[in-house]
């Protein structure tokens, strides 16, 4: 069991820093937005209200919060060093509580794809929101047990943003399919699945330990 967790541990802690890298590098594209293509494609008008700021905030932020994300599962920098630890897991916390996340929601209610992408972020914007305070209040109580698990949890609705521009990247490139159609099934496959993947894990986990011991 141990073995099968590591992999996936370091398979998506890979994947996720070569996207962060991505979307590091096309934050600098959006500076002088261009609105006759791409994720901006027909949201001219749109930006110029608050919209504007949310994407500044998310876009700039999401870089930081998925690499300081991932270095709070090394074992080695939780035992020696902490201070790292505590620090790069602050920045972690206060960027999705205090910018990406409401930047996140107010993008949200403007999401490709209508309605069901739209209650697709409701959903996945408050859920992240959620567990990353619930993760900061139990780290505070000594409790990191629990601190664990639902950091785990926040990571997993962070690296929606992965996955999101992974399943984009094939529905254009392999199928030739941008529709709004296709967008909102990308929108819950995105973090949805992966969650309840987890969800059942935890609960099996204990029980797959005692049946294998």
């Amino acid at each position: 069991m141990k073995w099968i967790s590591l992999s996936v541990k370091w398979f998506l802690i890979l994947l996720s820093f070569i996207v962060g890298i991505q979307v590091f590098v096309k934050t600098f594209e959006y500076y002088q937005p261009d609105f006759s293509y791409g994720f901006l494609k027909g949201k001219e008008e749109l930006f110029q209200s608050l919209y504007k700021y949310a994407f500044y905030v998310h876009i700039v932020s999401a870089p930081i919060i998925l690499l300081s994300g991932l270095t709070q599962f090394f074992k080695f920098v939780r035992l020696k060093f902490l201070g790292i630890h505590k620090l790069l897991g602050q920045i972690y916390v206060f960027f999705i509580l205090f910018l990406a996340a409401p930047g996140g929601l107010l993008m949200g209610f403007y999401a490709h794809g209508g309605f069901w992408a739209i209650i697709s972020f409701m959903i996945l914007t408050p859920l992240w929101w959620f567990f990353t305070w619930k993760a900061y209040k139990y780290a505070k109580s000594g409790d990191y047990k629990k601190h664990g698990t639902y950091m785990t949890r926040s990571m997993i609705l962070t690296l929606s943003a992965v996955f999101l521009r992974i399943y984009a990247f094939i529905s254009l490139w392999l199928f030739k399919d941008n529709s709004p159609e296709t967008y909102v099934l990308i929108s819950w496959l995105s973090w949805l699945p992966n969650l309840l993947i987890f969800e059942l894990w935890y609960q099996l986990k204990p029980k797959l330990s005692t049946f294998l011991s």
